[in-house]
């Protein structure tokens, strides 16, 4: 009785575990993708906006490099985010 109840507990907590586990998977592909994505849709507006003439290398490059230079504070923001949720819910039970 005592042992199936502890039993019924545990995998609740086990499913709880794998379910927080795959949405962190699940998150740290969007965040790692976030960057590939918003450049193709920027890349996107912009010929549809401007015509596929108007799309040069330099503008090309240009974005890719400034994408590169904010995909590290984007992914900082998520894991800050995800960090502060964490301490939230940790001070919430005491």
């Amino acid at each position: 009785m005592v042992a199936d109840k502890i039993q019924n507990i545990r995998n609740e907590e086990l499913n709880l575990i794998f379910k927080g586990l795959m949405i962190g998977t699940y998150a740290e592909v969007l965040v790692n993708m976030l960057p590939i994505i918003s450049s193709i849709v920027i890349f996107a507006v912009y010929v549809s906006l401007y015509g596929e003439e108007s799309l040069t290398t330099a503008k090309v490059y240009t974005v890719i490099s400034i994408f590169s230079l904010i995909a590290l504070p984007m992914r900082v923001v998520v894991y800050v985010l995800i960090n502060f949720i964490n301490a939230k819910a940790s001070l919430q039970r005491v």
